[in-house]
């Protein structure tokens, strides 16, 4: 029997249709803000829809942003923008949708999450959410789980935690400062021809309901204002 560890990390997901006509992607964008929470440039590293950016770039840059602040003074921020989107085909062009955007830091490493042998071979399978703090050099210097964790295995929650302390950030920067901060990872064991594992799991923070998911800043030096999740863009 196969098994895998995923970060629910954003990833192209074809539609269950016999056809292909949607796709679920992620797009990081490396975003720097004036202090006036105006976007003054945007880029991201993305390979994989390069044909959209023009667009995606297009809509970002009129969105609406809290940039950070020194001693409550709004200051330029360099954030991270992570955006999960969804491509569908209709006729003969695309029709796009923003599932989710959220700003925080990025991840410089992420060593692969081990899947305990004796967990697999006992077929102990759940979701760990893990809270992680990162200092200003984006070192993580304490992790500990979110309290949704009764039906997990408590070697699944130990294998996560271990894990999570070798990761490192990319800090957001108010006027060219690193801030600390603290993120929410969610882990997913899974083994590939066993039962599905519910995997579904809620913003610490927001209460919202994550559908995968990348590590999501918990206190953002900068905050998306712009209410633009579910819209077509």
């Amino acid at each position: 029997m196969k098994l895998g560890v995923a970060l629910l990390a954003f990833t192209i997901a074809p539609s269950q249709a016999a056809e292909r006509t949607s796709a679920v992607v992620s797009v990081v964008w490396d975003v720097a803000l004036d202090a006036d929470g105006h976007v003054a440039a945007l880029s991201t590293k993305d390979t994989a829809v390069p044909k959209l950016h023009a667009h995606l770039e297009k809509a970002i840059r009129g969105w609406r942003f809290t940039p950070g602040a020194i001693n409550g003074k709004p200051a330029p921020t360099k954030t991270h923008l992570h955006t999960r989107i969804e491509v569908r085909l209709v006729g003969d062009s695309f029709e796009i949708r923003l599932l989710g955007a959220s700003t925080g830091p990025d991840y410089a490493t992420r060593p692969a999450v081990a899947y305990p042998d004796w967990m697999a071979r006992n077929h102990k399978q759940g979701l760990v959410l893990v809270i992680a703090h990162y200092d200003e050099r984006g070192a993580v210097t304490e992790t500990k789980p979110h309290d949704l964790h009764n039906r997990v295995d408590a070697g699944l929650v130990q294998a996560a935690l271990s894990s999570a302390k070798h990761w490192t950030f990319e800090p957001e920067l108010v006027d060219g400062r690193p801030v600390a901060g603290d993120v929410a990872i969610p882990v997913c064991f899974h083994l590939e021809g066993a039962d599905p594992v519910d995997c579904e799991w809620k913003n610490p923070r927001t209460g919202a309901k994550g559908a995968g998911g990348d590590a999501v800043a918990l206190n953002p030096a900068a905050r998306l204002d712009s209410d633009v999740i579910g819209r077509v863009l």
